[in-house]
């Protein structure tokens, strides 16, 4: 999968842009402040509809203008796909081949892209959160109803919280923390499963980096079992849910980022 071309139209500081690429490596370089890395950020616009510099789409838009857009030619599997992100002050519009979807869930996943950034190394030294934040938007992109259970967790959440803050029903709280069991379980089990595969990888790429000199692994620590339910369902109730409870802030911000990727509207995406 690459980008044959890419067209920008007040894109930040980009008044009008038109590229063309080959299949071979592409290098951009040049003074600070020209738009270097503004490239980069609209083909990671067109692959996963945010931006991995901020969460304010308005920032995208050049100071005197309404609109901005970014469109873009895929080849994969010698097949070609036109992608296109308009964002508007009131919202976004995205297309697939000139045609405007109505939910992001039939958006993300078609055009794959991995971004580098040097923020990425906050992701070691900051708190759990961030790398649970990372491991929910990868999955999200390779697992669209992984969007839908993130919602369900931080439905049952937002129930259990609403129940403690008054006189607690004991019945009804048993209750809800097995649907919370339940529905961490699923999660659970797609974060181990990507961990997994990164390991994987890494391990490969550290070898040759370092001439099997050294060895990585990335392990995926965590006091439950994800080949036996009832084993999870055990060991939660032992501890209380804290390890759930623990995920509420990051899973708040998490669902409320993958809603607007949800949301269906009059051809417009919020």
């Amino acid at each position: 999968m690459f980008v044959n071309n890419l067209t920008l139209h007040n894109f930040r500081n980009i008044e009008k842009l038109s590229l063309s690429f080959d299949n071979s490596l592409t290098i951009f370089y040049g003074e600070n402040g020209q738009g270097k890395t503004n490239i980069v950020e609209s083909i990671f616009l067109l692959a996963n509809a945010s931006s991995f510099r901020t969460n304010y789409f308005k920032e995208l838009i050049n100071n005197e203008q309404e609109e901005t857009y970014a469109e873009a030619e895929v080849l994969s599997n010698k097949r070609k796909d036109k992608f296109k992100m308009v964002l508007r002050k009131n919202g976004k519009l995205g297309y697939v081949n000139d045609i405007v979807v109505s939910k992001f869930s039939d958006y993300i996943g078609k055009f794959n892209a991995i971004c580098f950034s040097p923020e990425d190394v906050s992701m070691f030294k900051d708190s759990p959160g961030i790398r649970r934040h990372f491991l929910d938007k990868e999955l999200s992109a390779l697992f669209p109803v992984y969007i839908k259970q993130l919602i369900a967790l931080k439905s049952v959440l937002e129930e259990r919280n609403n129940l403690l803050k008054g006189k607690i029903d004991e019945t009804l709280l048993e209750v809800i923390n097995d649907k919370l069991i339940e529905a961490s379980y699923d999660i659970f089990k797609r974060r181990k499963w990507l961990i997994n595969k990164i390991s994987e990888f890494a391990t490969v790429i550290y070898k040759i980096l370092t001439n099997e000199s050294q060895e990585i692994k990335i392990v995926y620590q965590t006091f439950l079992d994800e080949t036996n339910f009832e084993s999870y369902i055990n060991k939660a109730k032992e501890k209380k849910l804290n390890i759930v409870d623990a995920t509420c802030p990051y899973v708040e911000r998490t669902v409320n980022e993958m809603k607007k990727k949800l949301t269906e509207g009059h051809d417009i995406l919020f």
